[in-house]
């Protein structure tokens, strides 16, 4: 473990057939930090069985990390609550909502050995065609970004998890995905500062304990680097003017921002000499990874003041875990509340057409899932509304080939605007059917012509059940 401290810097991914190379290697090589995808387990009960281990084999208890933001955006989608995710709290812009879902699903993820969400999501989504942030946002207002923010981070703190607020300094106005490409966000310094940036700073205050930066370019901070790689952007915005102390790291460096203009290794070193503190590396073997921390190393013994400059890093991290991962929560949470902010933030987003009484009728249902949505997301949300319409005795089936029925069409998506979708839509909408929107409520601007449009935030049955009472409820008062 000596030789390979510098492992301690990366919090990584690995495959389910990793898992045993990984436990049998981390005495040698400590990573930090594991990153949990669905990958390695979908459900509570095979997430604590993973941290238990990961516990176990390492010689230095490690940061167990997820993104688990709510609405379609989590890895686990069985045995713990789903937040309804920011596009929903933004809706019901409820400081007291959005701290309270903090809370709760962060003492869920704290009980399966979960010590750090990578959480909240502070970008301000102003460009509509965002292509990844979207539903991910609670909105298009800085003001409304922080406060709800700011309440989101007490309620993780409340539930000792440690949150990491992204994307510095600020993903929301991109019309590119830095997963693909390398964005350029051409905002004044000013617009920056007045939009972008004021959200972390209102994370600051409150003392978030992790700010992740983003692979976007932004030439009136820097012309030539994204931020993640930028020493004016880390070392001189965040730390020096924002004064910024708690934990800085990166975003996933195997995203194409990064990885088709940097090899692995020096996007490591130009990320660290930037002034990041932790990387998030993914997306390669674990053989690999090994690798990278042994020509890490190897450099580091050459280089005196780098391997001081990392030492900081890692005498920072230990102490950061030293204070926060074992610290036990004490506060419990009312469920018939948390039931209550699904069922808010289930809601009509249209309802333009008079919906006729279906009492006889069957609702048949029919799926548009988009490309970039998990299978087990609609199955899940399947099960649920099978679930759902047998409580309310609701007769239901599946297709759009029957005569005599109400016809819903649930589109789950995290894009604005699907094309393959929309086009889909269009081959149904004459038969007024009403559109149930799963992820991204501005999907529902690109779809006008469909009159009944009902928002379902996340696959939750307490959701799936308000949206049944609303079209019961919309068709009882119609007739």
């Amino acid at each position: 473990m000596e030789n390979f401290w510098v492992a301690q810097l990366l919090l990584i991914d690995f495959s389910k057939e990793e898992f045993s190379m990984l436990k049998m290697k981390a005495k040698s090589f400590p990573f930090g930090g594991v990153l949990l995808f669905s990958k390695n387990a979908t459900t509570a009960e095979e997430v604590k069985s993973i941290t238990q281990q990961l516990n176990s084999a390492f010689p230095l208890q490690p940061f167990i990390a997820m993104d688990q933001e709510g609405g379609l955006v989590n890895q686990i989608w069985e045995g713990v609550p789903l937040s309804p995710g920011n596009a929903a709290l933004g809706m019901l812009n409820s400081i007291k909502d959005a701290k309270f879902t903090a809370a709760y699903t962060g003492l869920e993820l704290k009980k399966l050995g979960v010590n750090m969400i990578l959480a909240p999501v502070l970008d301000v989504n102003t460009e509509p065609e965002n292509p990844i942030i979207g539903a991910r946002s609670f909105g298009d207002s800085p003001h409304k970004v922080a406060l709800l923010g700011r309440a989101m981070i007490k309620g993780y703190k409340e539930a000792k998890l440690i949150c990491v607020a992204k994307h510095f300094p600020g993903h929301g106005d991109s019309k590119t995905d830095s997963h693909l490409v390398l964005p350029v966000i051409k905002k004044s310094l000013t617009q920056l500062w007045d939009e972008d940036i004021y959200p972390f700073q209102v994370a600051i205050k409150e003392g978030v304990h992790g700010i992740m930066s983003a692979h976007i370019l932004y030439p009136a901070l820097d012309s030539s680097l994204p931020a993640t790689l930028s020493p004016r952007i880390i070392r001189h915005l965040l730390k020096y003017k924002l004064q910024f102390k708690g934990l800085v790291i990166s975003d996933a460096l195997n995203m194409k921002a990064i990885s088709q203009t940097f090899s692995p290794l020096e996007a490591i070193l130009r990320s660290f000499k930037a002034g990041i503190e932790m990387l998030i590396l993914c997306g390669i073997s674990l053989e690999e990874k090994i690798k990278l921390v042994e020509k890490l190393q190897k450099l580091l013994e050459q280089d005196t003041y780098l391997a001081s400059m990392l030492f900081r890093n890692y005498i920072k991290i230990q102490k950061i875990k030293k204070k926060m991962l074992n610290i036990i929560p004490t506060l419990t949470l009312s469920e018939k509340k948390w039931e209550k902010i699904l069922a808010k933030t289930t809601i009509w987003l249209k309802k333009q057409t008079p919906l006729s009484n279906f009492s006889g009728k069957t609702l048949c249902i029919s799926f548009l899932r988009d490309e970039g949505i998990p299978e087990i997301v609609q199955e899940k949300l399947k099960k649920l509304i099978i679930q759902a319409s047998n409580k309310l005795k609701i007769p239901i089936t599946f297709g759009y080939n029957l005569a005599d029925v109400c016809k819903i069409a649930v589109v789950i998506t995290r894009k604005p605007s699907p094309f393959a979708i929309i086009e889909e839509l269009k081959t149904i909408l004459s038969d007024s059917p009403i559109i149930i929107i799963c992820g991204n409520p501005i999907f529902s601007q690109y779809i006008p012509e469909a009159t009944l449009q009902i928002f379902l935030p996340t696959p939750q049955l307490r959701a799936v059940e308000e949206m049944f009472k609303l079209i019961l409820k919309e068709s009882k008062s119609a007739t």
